[in-house]
C-alpha cells in the first residue's frame, strides 16, 4: 500500500504532462526533397535525405495519402533545374499553423538557377507524315494515353502552337481576318457572305462567335449549308450562347472555325480528333518527327488543388502548361504564394474560391486565357507586388465575361503594387465586391479584344465602398490592330477607371489616367467621389462620361479638384440619360481643371442630353470654382536616356522611387498649376505624375540630360497582415514578413532603373513570355502584421531563405519542451521517492 501512492501520482502527472503536449500541438518538422533528374521513388528511401532525394509526384501522393501525411512544420522541396509531370493529390484538410505552416518550395543549386517547373503537360512521341493535310503529320494516341480526354495546348520545344483556324490570324492586319456575320443573327443561327465552302464542309467544327464587345461565344456548327445563287452561307449551332445573352444587331460581327483538318495549313497548326484521340499538325520543323523536339501536350488541368486547408506556403516554384489551373484554392485560409512563376495555363494562373486571409506576393504571370488570378467569394486577400501580362490575348478564347488579368469576386480585398500590362479584357477587375483596395498598380494596355472594359473596372450594385488610389492607368496605344472587331468598328473602346452596373459609394483619388482611347473615368449610376485625378484622355469618348441606365436611379457623384486635359474636341464631360429624365442627373463639381489642347474656343460639355459650351454648362450651377488652363496648342518634350520624346504632355513614375527627369535644352516648363518654371528637371513622387507645359521661354541653362533615379524613401520590414488606413480595413492575415533592401524582376515593369513616359512615338508589344528573376527575400510566418501602404515598403533582396524553424530531423517544438520540463522533473521526484 505504501508503494501504490507514488505510483498513482506518477501516473497522473504524466497524464497531465500527456495532456499538456495535446493542447500545445505536436509540430513534426519533416522536409521531404524531390529531384526528377537524380531521384528514386524506391519505398525503403524516405525523401529526407537532400543526397538520396524521392523522384516525382506519385511517391509524394505516397506520403499525402497514407503515412506519415504531411502535419504543420512540414516542407516538400523540389530540385531547382528539375522538372516535374503530374498532379499532386488533392490536400484536404491539410493544416498548418501560423507559427510552422507546410511549405512546397525549391532546394539545391546556386540561387541563380531555374526554379523547379512544375508542368501540366505529358510528352509524347512518334509523329509520322499524315496525308490529312499537305506537309501534315499526326500522332494517334496509345491506349496507355486513354486518361487523356481533351488537349487543350500542344507545345513544341516550350513554345505553345497555335489552333488550327479559318480563316488565318495575320496580327499585323485588321482585315482579312475574321468571317462576318450578315443578316439578323439569333441565338441559334447566323448567315453569312464570307465563304462559299460547299455545304457540309463545316458541320461539326468548333466556331467562335463575337456577338457584342463585351463576350465571345463557342458553339460547334450542328448543319452547314450553301446557296450557290445568293452565295449565302447558313449556320445552326449548338448549344447557343449562354442564357440571357442577346447579339447585338447592329454589328456586322465577326466569326471564325477553329480545331479542324480543314483549317491547317499553316506551320506550328494543330487540331485535335477526339473520336480518335488524334493530333494532326504541321510541324514547326523536322524535329517532330525524328522526335529530338520535345512535344509536349497540356493534360493535367492542375498541380496543387487545397479544399479546407489552412496555412500552406508556396514559394520559388514555375508552373506551366496546364489545362486549367496551376495553383486552385477552395474553402481555405492562410495560404502564401510568393515568387513563383505562372506561364501557358490554358485558363488561370491561380484560382480561389471561398479563400480567407491570405497572400499573393510577387509572382510572375504571363501566357493564360482566362485570368493571372482569379478569386471568387473571398474576404481579406492581399494581392500585391505581381506582374500579370500577356493575358487572354489570343482572339476567340475568352471566356464569357471573362480575360481580366486580375479578376476579383470578394470583400476586403487588397490589389496594390502590381504591374498589370496585355489583357484581352480588363487589367484589374472587381465584381460584387464591398470594402476593397485598389491601390499604386500600373496597368497599361488592357481590353486589347474585348472591349467596354477599362484597366480598373469594378461593375456590380454589391460593389460598395470601394477604394481606387495612386494608381497609374492607361497608355492603351497603339490599339491592337487583331481585335476580333466587327469591320465598322476600327478602335476598340478601352477606359481608364469605370465604375458599372449600379456600383456605389466608390473612393476614386490621386489616379493619373492617360492615353486611353475611351473615357478616362466613366461611371454608370451610383454615388461616388472622384477626387484629385490627372486625366489626360478624350480621344473617342469624352474625358468624364457619367450615365443613368434607369429612371429613378440618381447619379450624385461628386468630382473634385481633378485636372482634365483634353486630347481632342470631344467634350470634358458628358451626362447622358438613357431614359431623358435629366432631373436625375445631380453630379457635382467643384474646383476642376480644365486643359484644352485645341485652344480657348472649344471647351465642350454635354449635358440635358444635348451639347453645351462653357456658358451653357456654367448655367446649369453644379460646376463651381472652376479654372482653364489653355496650352494654345503646345506640347512638352522629356528626354530619356537614349532619345528625345514627344509626349502626350504626362510624365509618369508607376514606382515606389523618386524619380528624378530630366529637362531637354531650349525651353522652360511649368506643369498645370504655372509651379515652377522647371529648367533643368522635375522630381516625381512615387506613383505620381506631372502634366508638364512650356511656357515658351528659351532656357539659357546648360542640363545634364541623364535620368536618374532615387535611392527608396526608405528601406524597412515589409509585413504582411491586411490593414490599410486609407479604407480603415484591417483583421489578422495568413502574414509573412519580407526583410529586403531592393526589389528586381525582370519581366516586371515596375523596375525602379528609369522613368516610363508615355510616348506618342513609340510602340509596344506584348511579351509572350517572360522569365523571373528572384526576389531576395527571407519569408517568414506570422499570425498578425501590418502591411505597410507607404511608398517605402517596396524593397526586396536577392537570395531566397526560408525561415520557420523548420529542421530536416523529426523533432518536437523547443517551446514544447521547454513548457513540459517541470512535469517531467515532478514525475522524476514521484519515482525516487
Amino acid at each position: 500500500m505504501r508503494f501504490n501512492m507514488p505510483i498513482s501520482l506518477a501516473s497522473t502527472l504524466l497524464l497531465l504532462v500527456l495532456s499538456s503536449i495535446y493542447q500545445i500541438g505536436y509540430v513534426r518538422c519533416t522536409t521531404y526533397y524531390f529531384s526528377s533528374s537524380v531521384g528514386n521513388d524506391d519505398m525503403r528511401i524516405t525523401c529526407t535525405d537532400p543526397a538520396s532525394p524521392c523522384a516525382s509526384f506519385a511517391r509524394l501522393n505516397k506520403i499525402i495519402d497514407g503515412s506519415p501525411g504531411l502535419y504543420a512544420g512540414d516542407n516538400v522541396l523540389f530540385k531547382r533545374g528539375d522538372t516535374f509531370h503530374g498532379i499532386v493529390s488533392t490536400l484536404s484538410a491539410v493544416m498548418g499553423n501560423a507559427s510552422h505552416p507546410i511549405t512546397f518550395s525549391s532546394y539545391g543549386g546556386p540561387e541563380d538557377r531555374e526554379k523547379p517547373i512544375l508542368s501540366g503537360t505529358t510528352i509524347v512521341a512518334g509523329f509520322e507524315p499524315s496525308s490529312r493535310c499537305y506537309g501534315c503529320v499526326s500522332l494517334t494516341l496509345p491506349s496507355y494515353y486513354d486518361y487523356i480526354s481533351s488537349i487543350s495546348n500542344v507545345f513544341v520545344g516550350g513554345v505553345k502552337m497555335p489552333w488550327s483556324r479559318q480563316p488565318n490570324l495575320n496580327t499585323s492586319t485588321s482585315t482579312g481576318n475574321y468571317f462576318t456575320i450578315s443578316g439578323t443573327p439569333n441565338l441559334t443561327s447566323i448567315t453569312s457572305t464570307s465563304l462559299r465552302d460547299p455545304s457540309g464542309t463545316w458541320t461539326g467544327v468548333t466556331v467562335r462567335i463575337r456577338p457584342n464587345q463585351w463576350l465571345v461565344l463557342t458553339a460547334v456548327i450542328t448543319s452547314h449549308t450553301f446557296d450557290p445563287q445568293t452565295n449565302i452561307s447558313s449556320f445552326t449551332f449548338t448549344p447557343g450562347p449562354a442564357n440571357g445573352v442577346t447579339i447585338d444587331p447592329d454589328g456586322d460581327w465577326p466569326f471564325f472555325f477553329e480545331n479542324n483538318v480543314l483549317a491547317i495549313d499553316l506551320p506550328g497548326e494543330w487540331a485535335y480528333e477526339a473520336a480518335t484521340k488524334t493530333i494532326i499538325m504541321i510541324p514547326s520543323n523536322d524535329d517532330v518527327v525524328t522526335n529530338t523536339t520535345l512535344v509536349e501536350l497540356a493534360t493535367s488541368p492542375f498541380t496543387f488543388w487545397l479544399t479546407g486547408s489552412s496555412y500552406i506556403t508556396f514559394y520559388d516554384l514555375h508552373f506551366f502548361g496546364h489545362s486549367d489551373s496551376a495553383i486552385v484554392g477552395a474553402s481555405c485560409s492562410h495560404l502564401l504564394i510568393a515568387d513563383c512563376v505562372f506561364n501557358d495555363q490554358e485558363l488561370i494562373g491561380i484560382y480561389f474560391t471561398g479563400v480567407n486571409d491570405s497572400t499573393i506576393y510577387n509572382n510572375t504571370f504571363y501566357n493564360m486565357q482566362n485570368a493571372g488570378i482569379k478569386g471568387e467569394g473571398n474576404n481579406r486577400v492581399v494581392v500585391e507586388f505581381n506582374s500579370v501580362s500577356s493575358v487572354s490575348l489570343i482572339p476567340g478564347h475568352q471566356p464569357s465575361y471573362m480575360g481580366s488579368c486580375i479578376f476579383i469576386d470578394g470583400n476586403n480585398i487588397i490589389v496594390r503594387r502590381n504591374n498589370v500590362s496585355y489583357c484581352g479584357y480588363n487589367g484589374i477587375h472587381f465584381t460584387n465586391s464591398m470594402d476593397g483596395l485598389v491601390e499604386r498598380n500600373y496597368v497599361h494596355h488592357s481590353n486589347q479584344v474585348l472591349y467596354d472594359g477599362a484597366c480598373v473596372y469594378i461593375w456590380g450594385p454589391l460593389s460598395i465602398n470601394m477604394t481606387v488610389q495612386n494608381n497609374i492607368v492607361g497608355d492603351q496605344y497603339p490599339p491592337p490592330s487583331y481585335g476580333f472587331l466587327p469591320a465598322s468598328q476600327h478602335y476598340p473602346i478601352c477606359r481608364g477607371i469605370y465604375l458599372d452596373n449600379f456600383a456605389s459609394y466608390c473612393n476614386v483619388l490621386q489616379n493619373t489616367v492617360f492615353r486611353t482611347i475611351g473615357a478616362g473615368l466613366y461611371e454608370n449610376s451610383g454615388y461616388h467621389l472622384w477626387r484629385d485625378n490627372l486625366v489626360v484622355s478624350g480621344d473617342l469618348e469624352p474625358i468624364i462620361f457619367t450615365l443613368e441606365m434607369l429612371d429613378n436611379i440618381v447619379v450624385g457623384s461628386r468630382f473634385v479638384n481633378n485636372t482634365l486635359y483634353a486630347t481632342s474636341d470631344l467634350p470634358f464631360i458628358e451626362e447622358w440619360s438613357l431614359v431623358h429624365n435629366t432631373t436625375s442627373m445631380q453630379a457635382t463639381y467643384l474646383s476642376q481643371r480644365y486643359c484644352n489642347y485645341y485652344g480657348t474656343g472649344t471647351y465642350r460639355f454635354l449635358a440635358d442630353n444635348r451639347p453645351m459650351d462653357l456658358n451653357e454648362w456654367l448655367a446649369i450651377g453644379r460646376d463651381i470654382n472652376f479654372t482653364l488652363c489653355n496650352t494654345d496648342g503646345n506640347r512638352f518634350i522629356v528626354r530619356d536616356n537614349t532619345s528625345i520624346m514627344i509626349n502626350e504632355h504626362v510624365a509618369i513614375n508607376p514606382s515606389d522611387y523618386l524619380q528624378i527627369v530630366s529637362i531637354p535644352p531650349g525651353f522652360i516648363f511649368v506643369d498645370y498649376d504655372r509651379w515652377g518654371p522647371y529648367l533643368c528637371n522635375v522630381t516625381l513622387q512615387p506613383y505620381s505624375s506631372m502634366l508638364l507645359i512650356t511656357n515658351g521661354t528659351q532656357s539659357p541653362h546648360n542640363c545634364d540630360f541623364t535620368t536618374t533615379t532615387t535611392s527608396p524613401l526608405s528601406s524597412t520590414v515589409l509585413t504582411s497582415s491586411y490593414s490599410s488606413s486609407s479604407s480603415a480595413m484591417s483583421t489578422s492575415s495568413s502574414a509573412f514578413m519580407i526583410s529586403s533592401s531592393s526589389r528586381s524582376s525582370s519581366s516586371s515593369a515596375q523596375t525602379t532603373t528609369s522613368l516610363v513616359i508615355s510616348s506618342s512615338t513609340s510602340s509596344s508589344t506584348a511579351s509572350t513570355s517572360s522569365t523571373s528573376s528572384r526576389s531576395t527575400s527571407t519569408i517568414t510566418s506570422s499570425t498578425s502584421s501590418s502591411l505597410s501602404s507607404s511608398p517605402s515598403s517596396t524593397s526586396m533582396s536577392s537570395t531566397p531563405t526560408i525561415s520557420t524553424s523548420r529542421t530536416t530531423t523529426t523533432t518536437t517544438s523547443q517551446s514544447s519542451s521547454l513548457f513540459i520540463m517541470p512535469y517531467l522533473f515532478l514525475v522524476l521526484i514521484v519515482l525516487i521517492y
